[in-house]
């Protein structure tokens, strides 16, 4: 510990609730996780949360087992806001800035980002490629610029502070859809008239295993989806469902009395927002369950100064 963290009271340093064994496994039980995971993935997520005080119901921290041809896997993944707050906690940062040069239309688009430590004599520098982390999805083509300081933002914070945050979770951002659960986005504009409108379909090795994914029905995986809620459509029964500015395939469903008032007080006020469900597939169906929704302030959407 150097001089500037032990003039920081240790309860400034360690903000919130204790992470304990208990409180992960609380968390798992509440959003039906730990059903989907075996002991041994159970216990690899507690103690990565465990030993890095990252509170997955703050949604600091998450995990997303997935299969590959060497079997099943786990990724624990959190959001690059982590980076930010430890470091602002450890008292030792004195300043940053991510900024972009080049386009993505001339194909050079890079961010990089300087961070100044306080006890370092020279600024620390990294820089990332836009054509390295691009993932295709619709956010990446509606926000390149956001996206690509994300994953610098990630990697620069990491790096500046290697004792601190070095082997911290990697962000969503910076890994692959299979790892993170996500679907791969159809985008409007790609539907012929006429046609019927598919549904979105999960990264796949090949046709083979897409063909399985499409016929067999899917362990529900925790996604979120960032905008405006834009349309409501006629209830059925008890189920309300909504879609999401610039998500227009995006189906997403309630039948929580709170989350269904939620969504339409949002959606008249036209608020950005996030909303987190819970994604399965069961043959052409595809089920977006809200679990739910949090208000997103503008100064949020920023990255840097």
């Amino acid at each position: 510990m150097n001089e500037i963290e032990k003039a920081i009271p240790q309860e400034k340093r360690e903000v919130g609730e204790p992470i304990t064994k208990e409180l992960i496994l609380s968390y798992m039980d509440s959003f039906g996780i730990g059903s989907k995971l075996t002991d041994n993935e159970k216990t690899q997520f507690i103690n990565v949360a465990v030993a890095y005080k990252l509170n997955p119901f703050k949604r600091e921290i998450y995990c997303n087992a997935y299969n590959t041809k060497d079997g099943k896997k786990l990724s624990i993944i959190t959001g690059y806001e982590v980076y930010l707050k430890r470091a602002e906690r450890i008292g030792d940062l004195n300043g940053w800035r991510a900024t972009t040069t080049g386009s993505v239309k001339e194909g050079n688009l890079k961010a990089q980002i300087v961070i100044h430590r306080k006890s370092w004599s020279h600024p620390f520098e990294h820089e990332v490629d836009f054509t390295e982390y691009d993932l295709k999805r619709s956010v990446w083509l509606d926000k390149p610029i956001t996206m690509i300081k994300k994953v610098v933002t990630a990697q620069g914070f990491r790096l500046a502070f290697p004792d601190e945050l070095g082997g911290m979770p990697y962000t969503a951002d910076e890994l692959p859809d299979n790892m993170t659960g996500a679907v791969i986005e159809v985008k409007a504009e790609d539907i012929k008239e006429g046609d019927k409108a598919p549904t979105p379909r999960r990264a796949s090795a090949g046709k083979k295993a897409q063909t399985a994914a499409d016929n067999a029905p899917s362990e529900p995986v925790e996604r979120f989806l960032e905008g405006v809620v834009d349309k409501k459509y006629t209830p059925r029964g008890e189920w309300h469902t909504w879609t999401m500015s610039g998500h227009a395939q995006e189906y997403l469903q309630s039948k929580d009395p709170n989350i269904i008032e939620t969504m339409n007080s949002h959606g008249k006020l036209g608020d950005r927002v996030k909303v987190v469900f819970m994604e399965s597939v069961n043959g052409k169906y595809t089920n977006r369950d809200i679990v739910a929704v949090e208000p997103i302030a503008a100064e949020e959407e920023q990255v840097g100064d």
